[in-house]
């Protein structure tokens, strides 16, 4: 990447100038220089007095060792975590104190809070303007996104500064809203002069994810959802497990598939609008809705294709095969996979349905679940290797193997796990359990998620299969379908 390494010139006068005069806390750590409040700064009054400030507790430097390497967030996560210092009515500047909150424990100057909003790791006392380009590289200011930043180092004590970019608050995108720490007002969001801006480095943080992916949440890692009877409830990831959940839409207790008495059709999750947030998509009789993601539930919801009544599953009467939902094309949006016979196809995503198709691989007659005569297996669609695409996972017999996305079809495949043959579901004679694909923990690359008994654990993808794994949910045995005897619904893991 072009890195920012030109940036810091006169470095031995600049540590001299911004270090503090001996004795003072910056030089009694020994560590790396913090950036002194500017003299001014253009659009805001002098500084103001501390009582006018957040009364939030500070302590001298040095900040903790804040016990993880650099941390991999997708923007919406800098700029919340940026956000927590706002919440607070803005933490006070300072090059000699630190702030902690539940992110860590960060310099309370310009480079500290954005190092806080990147989750660096390390000391929270480790980065200033002048060493910031080793964690980020310069970009066109024309492909500034939330969480970038805007960066001036000349080696001048009083013009180097950094600040968090937000968006842009006119067309010409030339003014740009920012959240930074201040001298005269510590942390605030407002927006810049066009002038001002000018002055500025565009730069990217070097761990932002950017790329396809959602989640109900918005985030980078597969959430649970619950179809529990008639209603679907959320459980959040937190990094390690899931949360203890919330309700987030009602009345879909005959959605829980055609093969259930009753049944008036079934639910998937994906992102159709490519928002990131995981919609809820209804295949109802012969139709598919979408119900958009609202942030805490499911919008009223809107017809986008027709014509599937004999696509849900060939184990109801005169069923013609089955839909997946992942995005084939890497635009961010859900396109529509068609199982049909042998064949598989891709309608892909228009915004408001889906186009006419294409083929893109055949011979899987036999892949509609072991639940069917003389069935050898079944399909999953999920990206596999990171590149924004849903890679086929084909799970036959014993074996699991994925065929990576070409842009026109797939290729022919490599085995990626074995010894899975009881896991095609608790339908099916001596099953154990069941198979989900859905990125984990935030790396764009899709997990596998064993439901086995009452347990759910996580075998992280390791770019060439999945590791050991690790149990992290339980008390999901009546959770495999109301196909199964006594069954309370099923899971869905949206990402």
């Amino acid at each position: 990447m072009n890195k920012l390494r030109g940036l810091a010139m006169g470095v031995v006068a600049a540590l001299a100038l911004v270090a503090g005069p001996p004795g003072t806390p910056a030089a009694a750590a020994g560590g790396t220089p913090g950036d002194p409040p500017l003299p001014s700064y253009p659009g805001l009054p002098p500084a103001s007095s501390s009582a006018s400030l957040a009364a939030v507790s500070t302590t001298p430097l040095p900040c903790d060792d804040n016990g993880h390497d650099d941390l991999s967030l997708t923007r919406d996560q800098v700029l919340s975590r940026a956000r927590t210092w706002l919440n607070v009515g803005g933490v006070p500047y300072s090059q000699y104190a630190c702030y902690r909150n539940s992110l860590g424990d960060y310099r309370t100057d310009c480079s500290g809070f954005v190092s806080m909003a990147w989750g660096l790791g390390g000391r929270g006392d480790a980065f200033w303007t002048g060493n910031l380009d080793e964690r980020s590289y310069v970009i066109a200011r024309s492909s500034l996104q939330p969480g970038d930043a805007l960066l001036r180092h000349t080696g001048d004590k009083d013009e180097n500064h950094v600040a968090l970019f937000v968006k842009w608050s006119n067309s010409a995108h030339t003014e740009p809203v920012v959240i930074e720490q201040t001298g005269s007002a510590g942390t605030i969001e407002r927006t810049w002069s066009s002038g001002n801006a000018g002055l500025y480095t565009p730069v990217r943080y070097d761990n932002i994810l950017d790329g396809n992916y959602d989640s109900f949440d918005g985030d980078a890692r597969a959430d649970m959802i619950v179809h529990s009877g008639t209603d679907v409830s959320v459980r959040l990831n937190t990094g390690s497990a899931w949360d203890g959940g919330r309700s987030v839409s009602s009345g879909w207790g005959r959605f829980h598939g055609m093969d259930v008495p009753d049944g008036m059709g079934r639910l998937y999750f994906a992102d159709f609008n490519g928002d990131h947030r995981t919609d809820m998509i209804v295949h109802g009789g012969t139709d598919v809705s979408v119900r958009l993601n609202t942030g805490g539930g499911f919008d009223g919801g809107r017809t986008v294709s027709s014509g599937w009544g004999r696509y849900h599953g060939l184990q109801v009467p005169d069923g013609l095969g089955r839909l997946y939902f992942a995005d084939f094309n890497g635009d961010g949006r859900a396109d529509m996979f068609v199982h049909s016979g042998t064949d598989l196809s891709v309608r892909l995503n228009t915004g408001s349905g889906f186009d006419g198709g294409r083929s893109v691989s055949s011979g899987w007659g036999r892949y509609h679940g072991m639940q069917i005569p003389n069935g050898l297996g079944r399909l999953y669609f999920a990206d596999f290797n990171g590149d924004g695409r849903a890679d086929m996972f084909v799970h036959g017999g014993t074996d699991l193997s994925v065929r990576l996305n070409t842009g026109s079809g797939f290729d022919g495949g490599r085995s990626v796990s074995s010894g899975w043959g009881r896991y095609h579901g608790l339908q099916v004679p001596d099953g154990l359990g069941r198979l989900y694909f859905a990125d984990f923990n935030g790396d764009h690359r899709a997990d596998l998620i064993v439901h086995s008994g009452t347990d759910i654990s996580v075998r992280l993808n390791t770019g060439s299969g999945f590791d050991g794994g690790r149990s992290v949910s339980s008390g999901w045995g009546r959770y495999f379908g109301l196909q199964v005897p006594d069954g309370l619904g099923r899971l869905y893991f949206a990402s």
